[in-house]
């Protein structure tokens, strides 16, 4: 069952040499409304991303709880038309969960955006 999808504001873009390590350019918007980078109701995500080789990302995927409740959750990863679904599991209340993911990128640029998938 799912309770909460909410989009990750930080996507990354990822400038992939014929030779040498990846470059990897982020932002992150932030408004007034946002409080602490929280969705789904108290959750929060911080990806970040380095280079871990010639043409390889490196993406880590922390999820927080910062609620009184036991959430399982998915990241879904869209990388141009392939989506890429990273299981992070269950969150206790109080937990931080983290999975990483490395990503093998063809010579070129390449945009990666995120979803948090939440279920009781």
């Amino acid at each position: 069952m799912l309770v909460c999808e909410e989009r990750v504001r930080q996507p990354f873009t990822m400038v992939v040499p014929k030779d040498g390590n990846p470059e990897l350019l982020s932002s992150l918007r932030i408004t007034r409304a946002e409080q602490k980078g929280e969705i789904c109701g108290g959750l929060s995500i911080d990806p970040r991303a380095k280079g871990d080789g010639p043409g390889v990302v490196q993406f880590i995927l922390p999820v927080s709880n910062q609620t009184d409740l036991t959430w399982r959750g998915t990241i879904s990863l869209q990388l141009g038309k392939t989506r890429i679904p990273v299981e992070i599991g269950e969150v206790g209340p109080g937990e931080t969960v983290s999975d990483t993911v490395r990503l093998n990128l063809d010579e070129g640029t390449h945009e990666i955006e995120g979803s948090l998938l939440i279920g009781p």
